[in-house]
């Protein structure tokens, strides 16, 4: 399927241009796919087990059930940080002053964000949420929402001009990765733990700590992390796969789980950051492109529809989108098929989940559609995912 790139590119100049604008009206509030607990019934007061599934109803369920259990609508820092970016990106690109002021916007309110408590500036998410584990707490920062707060704080800089209070913020989130979170030094190079709480080892979450440290070290100018970096890199490639996929976690007990998702395009990420801004190493090379290729040919259909968890098909699920737009276009902008593929990615997404109102939907399934247009998992991430594809075209 052949998309002319030039009128490609003019509907997502509009289609960024709308999707700002119902954000900036719902000053960045909404819903979220997790946000149960946050209703106003005491909901959070149910156990542990009642909670979870009744979680993954209000989760799953396509009809909006958040009026009827009385969660009111909220900004989610994630969100916030990818709005940033892409207000950011489109600034850079266009010059348009609206950008700026809502950039200008954004930046203040993730600034205020923060959570305080720990040696570091870091973020989390700001509600809880109950999962097949229990109760995970509100505001516990986490490496990978630090990680997409620095990355969007660092986009406003390179779009706007660096500014002291942005410098020390990306700075102290350095502090925050290396004295907050659990270093862990194994065979195959160190683990850095998901969040404070729990020693863990989350590829994913391995590269969002690395990008922090990365982004710091470009402005301070300094070695002291580069061999974690190097070590964590280490890591994440000793654990890829044969096929060139990575499972989600290595266990305790040294089993790992299998979940293949748009966490494969966030390791992608990390590694081509790591290739651009470190070190082109050959090893880190080959496993960047091992992965980037089991991404594009094995959880995408030809058209540019997702897989929900390879080799599970369905439902498709937004964020396997975006994410395949934005690595896809990314990691190898000189790979053309890498291009293409991301654009049709995104005239699928467009084609399939894009609401009448112009939100997009949470997931597709085979038979109904859940249009839910979340601001986190499905407006931000289309909105960041379309800004970085059009850098691209």
């Amino acid at each position: 399927m052949l998309i002319n790139r030039a009128q490609f590119a003019d509907l997502l100049d509009v289609t960024i241009r709308d999707l700002f604008q119902i954000l900036s009206r719902a000053d960045y509030a909404g819903s979220d796919p997790y946000d149960l607990l946050r209703s106003g019934l005491g909901l959070d007061r149910t156990g542990p087990a009642l909670s979870f599934i009744l979680t993954q109803i209000n989760k799953r369920s396509p009809v909006n059930l958040r009026r009827l259990l009385q969660i009111p609508d909220a900004v989610v820092p994630k969100g916030l940080a990818l709005c940033l970016e892409a207000a950011s990106l489109e600034y850079q690109r266009t010059r348009d002053p609206y950008f700026q002021v809502e950039a200008d916007r954004l930046q203040d309110m993730l600034m205020g964000e923060r959570i305080d408590g720990y040696h570091g500036t870091c973020w989390g998410l700001n509600f809880p949420y109950a999962n097949r584990y229990g109760f995970a707490p509100s505001h516990i920062p986490s490496s990978v929402v630090t990680s997409f707060a620095v990355r969007a704080l660092s986009a406003y800089q390179h779009a706007f001009g660096p500014t002291d209070s942005v410098s020390a913020a990306i700075l102290d989130a350095r502090t925050f990765i290396a004295q907050d979170l659990i270093h862990t030094r194994m065979p195959e190079g160190t683990s850095i733990s998901y969040t404070p709480i729990k020693d863990d080892c989350v590829f994913n979450a391995i590269g969002h700590a690395v990008e922090v440290l990365i982004q710091a070290r470009k402005i301070s100018g300094s070695d002291e992390d580069l061999e974690t970096i190097t070590s964590c890199v280490e890591l994440i490639c000793s654990h890829q796969q044969e096929d060139g996929s990575w499972n989600y976690n290595l266990q305790p007990d040294g089993s790992q789980k299998r979940q293949i998702d748009f966490h494969q395009g966030y390791i992608c990420d990390s590694l081509a950051m790591y290739l651009r801004d470190v070190d082109a190493t050959p090893r880190v090379s080959a496993c960047l492109d091992k992965g980037l290729t089991f991404f594009a040919e094995r959880q995408f259909a030809p058209d540019g529809r997702s897989f929900w968890r390879y080799p599970k098909q369905w439902p498709v699920d937004i964020h396997n989108q975006t994410q395949g737009m934005i690595s896809l276009a990314e990691c190898y902008p000189e790979r053309e098929e890498f291009v293409d593929q991301a654009v049709r990615i995104a005239k699928w997404t467009m084609d399939n989940m894009r609401n009448r109102d112009g939100t997009f939907a949470y997931q597709k399934y085979r038979w109904f559609t859940n249009r839910i247009p979340h601001v986190r998992w499905s407006l931000s991430w289309t909105l960041v995912a379309f800004s970085r594809l059009r850098r691209s075209l």
